[in-house]
């Protein structure tokens, strides 16, 4: 089943180049609308996440599971770079920035580095457009969901030398 995503849009910004992008997440217990199936709120929690683009899935650290009593779904196996293993999952809703909201989604339980409880793998951004641009000294990543355009530099730039090309002739 995809996760079911609202459409939105969050920009992350930051001073130099950065090699990790992060961003507070909330996770809770899975949803529709106001409340859980028994008409309580669900627990939640706020965590700070880390986004990968080499990561095929997203992850929730063992503090996010204990301190949600998080249930495990299943068993599923991974790979990371520590090697194979076999880990629980979990289904849960994320709340990232600017409200965009990724419902019933899986992830996996692992361990990330310290003071990451959250990891935005491509199952998240793969449901959305992602670009990340360092402009003068400034990162920004930008992420929406859902798809609204295909975004090809290679195109762009073709099309701005073909219009350089016959200006360049008018003169």
């Amino acid at each position: 089943m995809r996760p079911q995503v609202s459409q939105q849009a969050l920009t992350i910004r930051g001073n130099g180049t950065l090699r990790q992008l992060q961003s507070d997440v909330l996770v809770s217990e899975p949803f529709i609308g106001q409340a859980s199936p028994s008409g309580v709120a669900p627990a939640s929690g706020k965590f700070r996440g880390i986004w990968d683009t080499g990561a095929t899935g997203s992850v929730i650290t063992p503090r996010v599971v204990q301190q949600l009593n998080l249930k495990a779904t299943g068993q599923t196996q991974v790979h990371t770079a520590k090697g194979a293993a076999v880990t629980n999952t979990y289904l849960v809703n994320l709340l990232l920035p600017s409200n965009v909201g990724v419902q019933n989604l899986t992830v996996t339980e692992g361990d990330l580095p310290p003071g990451d409880d959250v990891l935005i793998g491509m199952d998240i951004i793969t449901l959305g457009d992602f670009v990340i641009t360092n402009q003068q000294g400034i990162t920004v990543m930008t992420f929406r969901t859902p798809s609204l355009a295909q975004i090809d530099y290679v195109q762009g730039i073709k099309e701005k030398n073909r219009q350089k090309m016959r200006n360049g002739k008018r003169h």
